[in-house]
C-alpha cells in the first residue's frame, strides 16, 4: 500500500496494465441509486441540483461526464457527500476491472 495525499492505494506492481474503463457508468448508478432511496424524481434532482434533467438523465445513463462542479450540485440535490457517490463508484469500478 501506498499514500498519495494522505489517501491510502493498494499497489498495483510493475508490469500491470490497468485496462481502461470508462467511469460514467458507474457514477450515473450511484446517483440514481441515492435519488432512488430519497424517493426522488430525476426532475426533482434536477431543480434541487439546479441542473436540467436531461443532463441528469444522461449522467445515470452514463452518456454523460461530471465536472467537479456539477458532482458537487448533484451531491447537494442528493444530500449527500461527493466523496460518498464517488467511492461507491470506486468500488463498482474496481469490481469491474477485475471482473475482465
Amino acid at each position: 500500500m501506498s499514500f498519495i495525499n494522505n489517501a491510502l492505494f493498494p499497489p498495483f506492481g510493475e508490469g500491470v496494465l490497468v485496462k481502461k474503463m470508462d467511469a460514467k457508468p458507474n457514477i450515473g448508478l450511484e446517483i440514481k441509486r441515492r435519488r432512488a432511496q430519497l424517493r426522488i424524481n430525476q426532475e426533482e434532482l434536477a431543480f434541487r441540483s439546479e441542473l436540467a434533467d436531461s443532463f441528469l438523465q444522461n449522467v445515470e445513463l452514463g452518456n454523460q461526464q461530471l465536472t467537479l462542479h456539477t458532482l458537487f450540485k448533484v451531491s447537494v440535490g442528493l444530500e449527500t457527500e461527493p466523496e460518498k457517490l464517488i467511492h461507491a463508484a470506486w468500488i463498482s469500478w474496481k469490481a469491474n476491472l477485475n471482473n475482465k
